[in-house]
């Protein structure tokens, strides 16, 4: 089949036409770029393929004109324009006079109102025997052909939505950390040594290692270094599989009223201000929290904060307070059991009675309670002072710690009947006192009537 050029009026270039085939015609598309002006504009009809990324508009500018089914790398590469979609190239890569800054835009320009119009026609039905559905309208911006950023205008639950979109694109590679002299770890950046593509390393095994995709094509043979050092033994078996982390961030807001919603279900939002998930919030490995983590920050600057603070919630699930150095100031309803040691020193001999110890934190106070059952003594000194060791959190400094302690005793002998207790500031244990006529002693070892004393300790602290 001949190639001919046709005459076109669109953007006032020169239009070609390289016929109907269902052959590859990439040389023959590159003959006409070869051969026309800058500008020209080639019109590929439905059934000729070729592979865009073969072509080269060094010398000629060029406008592509196709079906999307028809070129190469739209198969199974990011993703896939729907097969009967019409795609327009343009090869507008040159530079600005001087040469140093990239020009890849078009410009639309009229005297009144310039812009571009979609226009969502439900009134029109759907033809054929298909079933009929509402229609969407939306804009999405692609990077290498994935996904990553999307306006839409759709319709749920009869109600109309305008929505923002992002995805998160994530590789998959066939190598691990068996893989490299020195592991790689989560957060770490990621670059192919032929390549130049980079990626944030997500979870690494011996075998494979997920790496969240940032720009590039990694390519098979080549070796990869993460975080500068580290460097694969091996070349890359095959290239990394791709997956989507679908919308990572997502905002939604109804046309007829108010509300916002952020990774909210559309009919969900309902109110002036609908929040699923967080707002500054980590999903990913490392931070604060640990490995799994959802938190809700306030600070004077985001990126090195040294004021304010963040609540959230932490890799075991409980709600904490944390500073602008992400130090722990308090927790809400975390909690659960413990173990205590009675020692005659803070670090002294030590035995482990049978017990019942648990604990509750709130707001920056630990609420405990221990129940020790027939003590046996065996092994501590007599005469030292007994400490009860292991609290489930250190206590504050002195100066501004609070503390509350009550103790209720069986076949334990004090001077006036009551034994009192003290939490010793900035540690994690208590020290039992004999409560005289004349004031305090220390409530020593020997006050427990060995196998059979029981002690009760309950209160609360400042952590």
């Amino acid at each position: 089949m001949s190639l001919t050029r046709v005459s076109s009026a669109l953007l006032g270039g020169q239009g070609l036409d390289v016929g109907n085939t269902a052959t590859q015609n990439t040389a023959a598309i590159q003959a006409l770029i070869d051969n026309q002006t800058d500008g020209g504009l080639i019109v590929i009809p439905k059934g000729c393929s070729f592979n865009l990324k073969q072509l080269d508009g060094s010398v000629n500018e060029y406008d592509l004109q196709y079906w999307a089914e028809d070129e190469a790398d739209n198969i199974g590469d990011g993703s896939n324009p729907g097969t009967n979609e019409k795609m327009f190239w343009s090869s507008n890569w040159k530079q600005q006079s001087g040469g140093t800054v990239d020009v890849n835009e078009w410009r639309f320009e009229a005297p009144y109102h310039p812009g571009i119009v979609l226009n969502n026609r439900e009134n029109i039905e759907h033809y054929g025997s298909g079933t009929d559905f509402n229609g969407q309208a939306s804009i999405v911006l692609k990077k290498n052909n994935y996904n990553q950023f999307q306006l839409q205008e759709l319709n749920n639950a009869d109600r109309n939505m305008f929505a923002i979109s992002s995805w998160e694109v994530r590789q998959v590679f066939p190598i691990g950390s068996s893989s490299f002299s020195s592991a790689p770890v989560a957060q770490e950046l990621i670059v192919g040594n032929t390549s130049g593509a980079k990626g944030i390393v997500l979870v690494v095994t011996s075998s494979t290692m997920t790496v969240s995709w940032l720009y590039g094509e990694f390519v098979v043979g080549e070796t990869v270094t993460v975080d500068g050092t580290k460097t694969s033994t091996v070349g890359l078996p095959s290239a990394p599989t791709f997956s989507y982390n679908n919308k990572p961030f997502r905002l939604i807001a109804p046309l007829d009223s108010s509300g916002i919603g952020v990774n909210t279900p559309p009919a969900r939002v309902k109110t002036a201000l609908n929040v699923g998930g967080g707002v500054t919030l980590e999903t990913g490995q490392g931070g604060g929290f640990g490995s799994a983590v959802a938190r809700l920050a306030l600070y004077d600057d985001a990126i090195t904060p040294t004021t304010g603070g963040n609540i959230g919630i932490d890799a075991n699930g409980d709600l904490r307070l944390q500073d602008s150095a992400d130090a722990t100031i308090g927790s809400f309803d975390a909690g659960g059991s413990f173990s205590v040691t009675l020692k005659d020193a803070p670090t002294g001999n030590s035995v482990t009675p049978t017990q019942s110890s648990t604990y509750r934190e709130s707001a920056g106070m630990i609420w405990f309670s221990i129940f020790l059952l027939n003590i046996n003594t065996s092994g501590l000194t007599a005469g030292n002072q007994i400490h009860v060791v292991g609290l489930p959190k250190t206590s504050r400094s002195s100066g501004n710690a609070t503390s509350n302690v009550n103790v209720l005793c069986s076949n334990v002998t004090s001077t006036a009947g009551n034994v009192m207790a003290q939490i010793v500031p900035n540690t994690s244990y208590i020290k039992l006192f004999d409560s005289t006529t004349s004031g305090s002693a220390n409530l020593n070892v020997s006050a427990i009537t060995s196998g059979t004393g029981d002690l009760t300790i309950s209160g609360c602290y400042s952590i």
